[in-house]
């Protein structure tokens, strides 16, 4: 190698050198905006489908259907065992789960007297579970509850993962603390359940946020 291709080389070596750590900074502040951008987005798509399901919510409490008659207590069921579920009161509505009421029937004596009305009247109770449910799945899609619920669940997972892979990023910049300030003001309590240490913390986070800390 001459002089001057050697010459070329290093000073080419040496640019290199000094603009790597450009780079390697830089590279990691714009993925901190991204997610940043990401993060943004997906709270306020978040916080509009909680608003969303709110108001389905309260459509849907109009709509709600009542408890088939045949769940309301009836004086046999004193005698069926093991019926009433465990801190449940004789006086409340029968709405059991059917894989219970499917156990209790099982478990009916044969030789009981009262055996044939007793599970008959099991067979009665799983009808009127399964009718209530299926209108109870009705209702909420006829208003749109359903369908808003599923968004926001699948809403909520994917800002579980994003949070997870914001919070497991190193803060090696400005846009990383903003980034890790905005999803820790996001789980704070709303500005008007806030006790006083979550307003200062609140304070405090926003001002990173806004890049006045």
């Amino acid at each position: 190698m001459d002089m001057n291709r050697r010459a070329m080389f290093g000073a080419t070596v040496a640019v290199a050198a000094l603009a790597a750590p450009a780079i390697t900074l830089a590279q990691p502040e714009a993925e901190a905006v991204e997610l940043e951008r990401q993060f943004i987005a997906l709270n306020e798509a978040c916080i509009a489908t909680y608003a969303d399901i709110s108001e389905k919510d309260e459509i849907w409490a109009t709509m709600r259907p009542a408890y088939p008659d045949v769940l309301r207590p009836r004086a046999g069921d004193y005698y069926i065992e093991s019926l009433r579920l465990p801190g449940a009161e004789w006086w409340e509505t029968r709405l059991y789960p059917v894989q219970h009421l499917k156990a209790v029937k099982a478990k009916i004596d044969p030789t009981n007297p009262k055996a044939e009305w007793q599970a008959a009247r099991c067979d009665e109770l799983i009808a009127g579970v399964r009718t209530y449910w299926r209108n109870w799945n009705r209702t909420r899609r006829k208003c749109g509850l359903a369908q808003a619920c599923k968004r926001g669940s699948a809403l909520d997972d994917e800002m579980a993962a994003l949070t997870e892979k914001i919070v497991q990023r190193p803060a090696t910049s400005a846009a990383d603390f903003r980034l890790q300030a905005r999803v820790a003001l996001s789980k704070l309590p709303s500005v008007d359940d806030r006790n006083s240490d979550e307003a200062i913390i609140a304070s405090a986070l926003e001002k990173i946020i806004k890049g006045n800390a």
